[in-house]
């Protein structure tokens, strides 16, 4: 747990709102389209594409850039949900393309022996 000092000299956990502005920050500096070219297995890019707040949560440009970045991609659309509501509770198209995905890397063989059962 990280400490932040009061002026008095004592301390106290830092505020979530500190902590999760320092996180955003942190992932605004990385650089995920390089890493997502690293990956070597193919990937799936689900985008959400109802506002959350204002607008979705990811741009359509950023969603071309993941599928150009990653080298075996390909994309489901969530119609209807947030990035948050999609995490917490996806459709029955989330699950189905998600499933539908890892029969279809499973009978690719593109995983390690040990992973496919």
């Amino acid at each position: 747990m990280e400490l932040v000092p009061l002026p008095d000299g004592t301390l106290r956990p830092r505020s979530l709102r500190d902590a999760l502005a320092m996180e955003w920050t942190s992932v605004a500096r990385a650089d995920a389209l390089a890493a997502l070219a690293d990956v070597t297995v193919p990937v799936l890019v689900v985008y959400a594409d109802a506002p959350w707040y204002t607008a979705p949560y990811l741009d359509e440009a950023t969603i071309k850039a993941q599928l150009r970045a990653a080298r075996n991609s390909r994309m489901y659309v969530a119609h209807g949900q947030n990035h948050a509501e999609m995490l917490r509770r996806p459709n029955d198209g989330v699950v189905r393309a998600l499933k539908a995905f890892v029969v279809d890397v499973k009978a690719a063989a593109v995983l390690p022996a040990s992973w496919r059962r």
